[in-house]
């Protein structure tokens, strides 16, 4: 039975007299014990996607169209009761810069065995402390370290403790969006491989978000590759990484260093053609590349006819009419 299912979704931003649309017809499966990661460059939605799972979008921002199911059910038809019996019992989301966010004057063990005491009141603290600890243990936090505040934590240390708390539930799926943010390459290898131990250890389904290709490949089976609000790309890791059939997805590569004698050249800005996309993400219905600008591949055709998505196998599949040919070049 598949986890989560997303099908068709828009959401858009009321901005003064504008509306604004971050998401566009995006649509996803995810099954249990699964990864999948979304990637791309800030402002492509990817973060507005992960809010909505958990109808945590702001006021200024309503789902224009499609659905989200998980475990079968509508989330935006659910009660706030239903809802909040879901929330962090069976998804729970580690939120950009949440280790910025604990309560300074409250012990940090305290603070993550409280999640667990509000879904089950009849669990004693004492209890949720020792689970607190089993956890804390698990992700890397040594026992004399339980029971500091925030303040004697390290940035690294602090995103151990969120990721506890983001697991003490158990949930079924973790929505992780930029987990590693402010973190240095050596600290943030330790914390991705934390969360892959976990993910294996708890056989949780997770979503995982970055700008970073390189980390997603890291963590992934699946990777969707986003750009203006539309995924435009979508396969399994190994896919995305030796075929990419999309510029912008080359483009991603092309800027990630590497040791590999592969590469893949960096498409050139086509100023000219900047006009062309000046109402991306407003209301207005369409199916033009939302690469338009950025797109050495560009013809005429791709300008004056709706993109479509092509299959290129099961699980790799591109929104580009211009794709043909040998895909490595």
């Amino acid at each position: 039975m598949t986890l989560l299912d997303v099908s068709n979704l828009s959401i858009g931003y009321r901005l003064r007299d504008r509306l604004i649309k971050a998401v566009d017809s995006v649509s996803f499966s995810l099954e249990p014990g699964k990864t999948l990661g979304f990637v791309g460059e800030s402002g492509s939605g990817k973060t507005t996607i992960g809010m909505s799972l958990l109808r945590l979008l702001p006021e200024n921002a309503s789902v224009l169209s499609g659905s989200i199911r998980f475990e079968g059910r509508d989330v935006y038809s659910l009660s706030d009761e239903s809802l909040r019996a879901i929330r962090w019992k069976k998804i729970a989301m580690i939120f950009q810069a949440a280790m910025n966010a604990l309560n300074p004057v409250q012990r940090i063990n305290e603070q993550v065995a409280e999640a667990l005491l509000i879904h089950h009141p009849k669990m004693s603290k004492r209890d949720a402390l020792a689970r607190t600890a089993q956890l804390f243990e698990s992700v890397g936090i040594p026992e004399n370290r339980h029971a500091d505040y925030p303040h004697q934590y390290s940035g690294g240390m602090k995103q151990r403790a969120i990721i506890a708390m983001a697991l003490i539930c158990q949930p079924l799926l973790l929505i992780a969006d930029e987990p590693t943010t402010a973190l240095d390459v050596i600290v943030q290898g330790q914390i991705l491989k934390v969360i892959r131990a976990i993910q294996q250890e708890m056989a949780i389904a997770m979503i995982f978000i970055s700008h970073d290709i390189s980390v997603v490949a890291d963590v992934c089976h699946d990777i969707a590759v986003m750009y203006g609000g539309r995924i435009i790309e979508a396969g399994q890791r190994s896919e995305i990484l030796e075929t990419p059939a999309h510029p912008y997805t080359r483009m991603l590569l092309a800027s990630n260093l590497t040791l590999s004698d592969h590469s893949f050249d960096m498409p050139t800005v086509h100023q000219s053609r900047k006009a062309n996309i000046r109402h991306l993400g407003s209301t207005k219905e369409n199916d033009m590349c939302p690469f338009v600008c950025h797109c050495r591949q560009i013809t005429d055709h791709c300008q004056a006819t709706p993109q479509k998505w092509m299959v290129l196998s099961s699980s790799h599949r591109v929104f580009c009419n211009n794709i043909a040919g040998d895909l490595t070049k």
